[in-house]
């Protein structure tokens, strides 16, 4: 089997154009590694099939059976950037019953409810990637963060960007999106009533303790007897309000904390109202210009996605690569890419990393602490800043996530 070309559709609607720009990377990975991508298929070579989040199963059939030709099986990876509660699982129940198809998350977060609602599932978690124009030049980072503008250079083996560097002009940088008014009306009226208490209870809980999953929150907040037609939708729709919930609370709170720094926030335009004093709100960005924002920040809080306990966002990789000194908030899987256990303790416990810093969620002032202390530390902003981009370059770009992906796409193959 000679598995070097690849199908990729492209066509997504996503918050910030978050999907079409995943595939836009992706594709340009796969080409640099010799891939050919969305091109006719000679004889004697085989494709695979990848796709982000939920496509209808009929937009891929044709594709995949031209794919396929005589006694061959074209491999799906379909790669879902969501909770397991927020996958379409009408779509997922026809995608699972194609022979050589394999799913892919980036999180940890409650993955046991997959092998409940489809036990003979092959799942595999494949983390968010970085494409190297994300990256900083490392040699730019002491003149950008003290405020200097760094002047062309010949490219490093660290960033395809060879343009001047601006200043970092902003001293914290936010990003990320809180439900409007509108979209929780919605969600709350998706949801019987004698469920939205429950909702809350959700929020508040996971609120207060930030390692517990979704799951694990509905185990101990729900009423006992709950019946639905379908038990998977109701779920997914209470998960779908307490993380609106949780996320206003969350991300509000954190801004508030860090009132009185010079702060930058990005988003949906329901960000203005608590955008106020030294906290700025700046509008909404696509998600292919992240990059040039964070790369002007001196320090960037990577806001991770409330609907996991475990996993991190594509911000945290974007903050790091982009040579801001990283401020995130604590999970497991951050401590697991990027942390190392202080004597005697477990990654679960105190730990260190040259990296980033973390705080926990419960206490955003723990945030603002550490922003004020990398501010007034230019020389231990810089080289962790340094070392966060080398860490990316050297491990977390898309290139990096092609031999998860072509491996599943192999095994389906051969183990359909």
């Amino acid at each position: 089997m000679i598995l070097d070309h690849a199908y990729i559709p492209t066509k997504y609607h996503s918050r910030f154009g978050l999907i079409g720009r995943f595939c836009t990377e992706l594709i340009e990975a796969m080409q640099l590694a010799g891939v050919k991508v969305n091109q006719d298929l000679p004889d004697g070579h085989d494709a695979a099939v990848f796709f982000f989040n939920s496509f209808a199963l009929s937009a891929l059939s044709e594709q995949r059976e031209r794919l396929a030709g005589p006694g061959r099986t074209a491999p799906i990876v379909q790669w879902i950037i969501d909770h397991p509660l927020a996958f379409d699982a009408a779509a997922l129940d026809g995608w699972f019953e194609l022979p050589a198809y394999r799913l892919a998350t980036v999180c940890d977060d409650d993955l046991q409810l997959l092998r409940l609602r489809w036990p003979k599932l092959r799942a595999a978690r494949v983390y968010h990637g970085v494409w190297p124009g994300a990256l900083a030049n490392p040699a730019s980072l002491p003149a950008t963060h003290a405020g200097q503008a760094f002047p062309a250079a010949s490219p490093t083996p660290h960033t395809t960007d060879i343009s001047t560097a601006p200043p970092r002009d902003i001293d914290v940088l936010v990003a990320g999106s809180i439900a409007t008014d509108a979209e929780l009306i919605k969600l709350t009226h998706a949801l019987p009533a004698s469920l939205h208490t429950v909702a809350h209870e959700i929020a508040h809980l996971r609120a207060e303790q930030p390692h517990i999953t979704v799951a694990q929150a509905m185990d101990l907040c729900l009423p006992v007897g709950i019946y639905a037609p379908d038990h998977w939708e109701l779920l997914g729709r209470l998960q779908l309000l307490s993380v609106a919930i949780l996320n206003i609370r969350r991300r509000v709170q954190l801004i508030t904390a860090l009132q009185g720094l010079h702060v930058t926030v990005l988003g949906g335009e329901n960000w203005a109202p608590h955008c106020t004093g030294t906290v700025r709100y700046a509008g909404q960005a696509d998600f292919a210009d992240m990059h040039r924002w964070i790369k002007r920040a001196k320090v960037c809080v990577a806001l991770n996605p409330p609907q996991f306990a475990t996993g991190f966002s594509e911000r945290l990789l974007l903050s790091m690569a982009g040579g801001a000194a990283t401020v995130t908030d604590d999970r497991p899987a951050v401590r697991a890419e990027f942390c190392t256990p202080a004597p005697a303790g477990t990654r679960f416990s105190g730990t260190n990393s040259a990296f980033l810093r973390l705080f926990r969620a419960a206490r955003p002032q723990e945030a603002r602490a550490l922003c004020e202390q990398l501010l007034a530390d230019h020389p231990a902003r810089v080289a962790m800043a340094d070392a966060a981009v080398r860490a990316i370059a050297a491990g977390h770009l898309w290139a990096h996530r092609l031999p998860q992906l072509f491996g599943a796409a192999t095994h389906a193959v051969r183990n359909p």
